[in-house]
């Protein structure tokens, strides 16, 4: 190379090594000494403070929330069951009641005419039964007095007899005497007078008339007797007839006491009286107003309706895939939006057992205590709406969080977890049972140990540290 293109090559070298020198130069005063409209850096920022909380094993219980009808435990419709013109009502709507409150009086003069005349009935049954029992004794007594004659005339009828066995043998004596008197006079005459034949004769005569007396005697008694038992007959069938006659007349009275009876039913129904203790929830008539015989005419009208309110009915219908689970005695809880802050707890007490085939839904009734308001009125009303909450199955030894640390989004639940350099990272978890306060996590990849942000994880991102502080209970 010659010395030119050596002295060339030097003088390039040096000018590009003076321009690299004055450009390091320039950088090094500006960065030492920045221009007066040059912006400082921003400081670095704090990790932001999140609260958390660990998973816990505990139990929990499934619950649905449906709407629900608030129902009188008990409601009656109350009908007339006479017919007649509204007297008077002592009760208004919204009127107290108690069991056997009077509710209406009718005004029905037919029935008092109706129980006047069963009254006449039965006095008159009774006077026939005092009438027929008096015969009864008074034949009774005849009968005795019957008997009594045809006793003696069997007496007499004895007496009469073994008299007229006196005679007859008298006779026969008398007889044998005048035979053999007559016989010896006819064939020895001068052995027998004629005066003792005559005076035989006569004494025979005498035996015979008086054997014919007692025969007569005897048919006399006998007669007497017979006379004395159609008495007897005579009587008995006049204590018989008089007996028919108590028993006639005792059926009369207790026909007569059975309309009277029924008359005097059918006069109550004239005072209408509450079933049960209650409240008037609706009244339908007013003073002067018909009442229409409720048993006999179909086309009655409803007088009263009366509900029992201090214990309710809370009806629901429950959708199927729940039904197995539901058990009679299983804890609800009522919320009344018109009644907001309170909760209202009851006990499931009925279950249809049976789906209604086109909801696909069974009903079911719990009931409550209906409590008082500090005015001491009811505090719950009958037919509200209400929003029920019904625990069903229940969870052992499950992991539980809090429901706000779980965010669920397209069907899809995280957590944010964080991690032991305190970065927070979100988790996929597959979460149970939901009971509004509590959410149980089925997944396991998290546990007891695992930190979940509680509060202030919405304003973090994926990755970001955190100043972590453990939740307060």
């Amino acid at each position: 190379m010659s010395r030119e293109r050596k002295i060339q090559l030097f003088s390039l070298v040096l000018i590009a090594g003076c321009i690299g020198l004055a450009g390091v130069f320039r950088e090094t005063v500006l960065s030492v000494d920045p221009p007066a409209h040059a912006k400082p850096e921003p400081p670095m920022r704090k990790p932001p403070s999140v609260e958390y909380v660990t998973p816990r094993t505990g139990s929990i219980r499934r619950a649905v929330r449906m709407a629900a009808e608030i129902r009188p435990y008990r409601e009656a419709m109350i009908y007339g069951q006479v017919a007649g013109y509204v007297q008077a009502h002592p009760v208004e709507v919204g009127t107290r009641v108690d069991a056997s409150t009077v509710l209406l009086e009718i005004d029905a003069p037919e029935l008092d005419a109706a129980v006047t005349t069963a009254k006449s009935s039965v006095a008159r049954s009774t006077a026939a039964i005092a009438e027929s029992e008096a015969a009864v004794v008074e034949a009774q007594q005849g009968l005795a007095e019957a008997k009594a004659k045809a006793t003696q005339a069997q007496g007499m009828i004895k007496v009469a007899e073994a008299h007229l066995v006196e005679e007859r043998a008298d006779l026969e004596t008398k007889q044998k005497i005048f035979d053999r008197v007559e016989r010896v006079r006819t064939e020895s005459p001068n052995m027998m007078s004629q005066d003792r034949v005559d005076r035989a004769r006569g004494e025979f005569g005498v035996a015979k008339a008086q054997t014919q007396a007692a025969e007569i005697a005897v048919r006399g008694a006998q007669d007497n007797y017979k006379v004395a038992q159609a008495r007897v007959a005579a009587a008995k069938a006049r204590i018989t007839a008089a007996e028919a006659g108590v028993t006639a007349a005792k059926a009369q009275e207790k026909l007569a006491m059975s309309k009277q009876a029924e008359a005097e039913a059918r006069e109550a129904f004239t005072t209408i009286k509450a079933p049960f203790s209650g409240v008037v929830a609706e009244r339908m008539v007013d003073t002067g107003n018909l009442v229409m015989d409720a048993t006999r005419n179909s086309a009655a009208m409803p007088l009263f309706r009366v509900v029992s309110d201090d214990r309710l009915r809370a009806r629901f219908f429950l959708a199927e895939p729940d039904c197995p689970h539901v058990k009679v005695g299983n804890d609800v809880e009522l919320y009344i939006d018109v009644l907001p802050g309170k909760v209202y707890k009851g006990t499931i007490t009925r279950i249809a057992d049976a789906l209604d085939p086109k909801t696909r839904t069974m009903e079911v009734e719990a009931e409550l205590d209906n409590p008082k308001g500090p005015d001491g009125k009811k505090v719950l009303r009958t037919d509200m709406f209400a929003r029920v909450k019904v625990y069903l199955e229940q969870y052992e030894n499950t992991l539980i969080l809090p429901a706000d640390c779980v965010k669920t989004k397209k069907r899809k639940s995280t957590v944010l977890v964080i991690q032991d350099d305190d970065t927070v990272q979100p988790i996929e978890v597959q979460i149970g049972v939901d009971d509004g306060k509590e959410i149980q996590i089925v997944s396991t990849n998290i546990n007891t140990s695992s930190r979940i942000v509680f509060k202030g994880g919405g304003k973090v991102a994926a990755g970001e540290k955190v100043t972590p502080t453990a939740a307060k209970n």
